[in-house]
C-alpha cells in the first residue's frame, strides 16, 4: 500500500516556484508549485514511480539552485536545477544520480550561501563539508566520493544542509533521539573519514537525522 515519505511546508504558491522531488533510486523531477495549489479530495498525483522505487525527498526552490544528491555509499553529484526541465504532475522525471548495486539516495541538499553540508554515518561518525568541495557536474552521473572508511565507520545515514549554530537530532533504529551540537562537527575534505559525534551501541544504528534550532541546554556530548 501507499505511505507518506515526505512533507513540505509551503507559505504561498508563487508562479516562479517549483517542487523538486527525488526518489530513492536517484530520479529527480521538477514541477511548478502552482500545479498543487488547488487540491481535490484524495490529493493529486505528483510522480509516476518505477517499480520498486519510492519518493524520498521534496524541496521548494526558485528554479535556479545548485542541488547535491548524496547516496548511502558516499557518492554525491552536484548540478544546477536549470538542467532539469519542468514536467507535468504525472511525468516520471529524469536521472539525477546513477546509483549502483544496493546503493540508494540518503540525502538531498540545496547549495545556499552561509550553509554547509553535514554527514552522519550509521555508527555515529560525521563531518562538515563546504559546498565548494563538490564540483558541478551533469546530472545523472555517478558523482564524487565524499566519505572515506565507511566500512569501519558505517554507511552514511543522513546528509543535511545547515547554518552555523544549528544543531542536529539523530534518530536510531531503537528509537533513541540524540541531539548533536554543530559546534563539535569539524570541517574536513571529501576524502576524510570524519570524527565520532555520538556513541551508538553495537546493536543499534542511526537511521536518520534532522536540523534543530541551537540551544544552550540539552546539547549532547558523545551521546550522553
Amino acid at each position: 500500500g501507499e505511505k507518506i515519505t515526505a512533507m513540505i511546508s509551503v507559505p504561498e504558491f508563487n508562479a516562479t516556484d517549483y517542487l523538486i522531488m527525488v526518489t530513492k533510486h536517484g530520479i529527480i523531477k521538477k514541477t511548478l508549485l502552482s500545479e498543487y495549489e488547488y487540491q481535490r479530495k484524495g490529493g493529486k498525483k505528483a510522480l509516476n514511480l518505477d517499480e520498486g522505487d519510492e519518493l524520498a525527498y521534496v524541496m521548494h526552490t526558485r528554479g535556479e539552485c545548485d542541488i547535491i544528491i548524496a547516496t548511502r555509499e558516499a557518492c554525491a553529484v552536484r548540478f544546477t536545477e536549470r538542467n532539469v526541465r519542468p514536467m507535468g504532475r504525472t511525468a516520471r522525471g529524469v536521472r539525477g544520480i546513477t546509483v549502483r548495486g544496493d546503493d540508494y539516495v540518503t540525502g538531498v541538499a540545496i547549495v545556499e550561501e552561509g550553509k554547509s553540508l553535514i554527514t552522519v554515518t550509521e555508527n555515529g561518525y560525521g563531518k562538515r563539508l563546504e559546498f565548494d568541495n563538490f564540483s558541478q557536474h551533469h546530472r545523472g552521473t555517478g558523482g564524487q566520493l565524499y566519505y572515506k572508511d565507511k566500512n569501519n565507520k558505517g554507511e552514511v545515514a543522513a546528509v543535511l544542509s545547515i547554518l552555523e549554530g544549528e544543531d542536529i537530532f539523530a534518530i536510531t533504529v531503537k528509537g533513541q533521539i540524540i541531539r548533536i551540537s554543530s559546534d563539535q562537527i569539524s570541517k574536513q575534505g571529501r576524502a576524510a573519514s570524519g570524527i565520532r559525534l555520538v556513541r551508538v551501541s553495537d546493536d543499534d544504528k542511526i537511521i536518520a537525522a534532522s536540523r534543530a534550532p541551537a540551544s544552550e541546554e540539552e546539547k549532547t556530548e558523545e551521546g550522553n
